[in-house]
């Protein structure tokens, strides 16, 4: 038996069930129809351990590199930590490992990141200082086992926040940040696609 947590509920899966058995036993709401992986409606997302391949059957392979599976199909092998895709955690906190200048006009900035944190290149996020000014960039790297977000940010004559980020922020300080958006990603051997699917 493994254990399936949602929000702030973790339920245990009985053997003989898939994802989607548990949570409807559990007497939560999840959307689902056919319960054969044909409609998609019950789509979800792994935001830990990566689904089986055998739950992923039929899904855009955009969304299957972000975790996202069909519980009614799932019978999970692990433990795992799931969402719907409108109930993402909306933002985190990172901090700044490193500050570089490539160029006059042109800022390197390395972000950590937690382990759930999950994108692609080509995806971007809403950079956001305590203030509440935000700002939207793109990733320039792709996921890496070191756990960082790289961004090139071009500053402005008159930005605010790419202004603050050339001349305050600094290593050590820390951001929140939004999760990956975006329908363009980068994936090895395909170069950037576009996915119509959600994300």
């Amino acid at each position: 038996m493994v254990n399936i947590t949602l929000g702030e509920d973790t339920l245990t899966c009985q053997t003989h069930e898939t994802v989607l058995d548990t949570l409807l036993r559990n007497n939560r709401q999840i959307p689902h129809s056919c319960r054969q992986g044909v409609c998609q409606s019950c789509l979800m997302r792994s935001l830990n351990n990566p689904p089986p391949v055998s739950a992923q059957a039929g899904i855009k392979d955009t969304l299957q590199k972000q975790n996202y599976f069909l519980p009614c199909i799932c019978h999970p092998e692990q433990d795992m930590t799931i969402t719907l895709p409108n109930q993402e955690m909306a933002s985190s906190t990172v901090r700044v490992i490193e500050k570089q200048r490539l160029a006059t006009d042109i800022i390197r900035l390395l972000l950590t990141h937690e382990d759930d944190f999950n994108f692609s290149a080509g995806q971007f996020v809403n950079l956001k200082r305590a203030d509440g000014l935000t700002r939207s960039y793109s990733i320039a790297n792709t996921p890496h086992p070191d756990k960082f977000l790289e961004f090139h940010i071009r500053r402005l004559p008159d930005g605010q926040f790419s202004n603050w980020v050339y001349d305050d922020l600094n290593p050590g300080d820390t951001v929140t940040i939004s999760k990956a958006q975006g329908s363009y990603l980068y994936l090895p051997g395909r170069g950037v696609i576009k996915s119509a699917g959600i994300l």
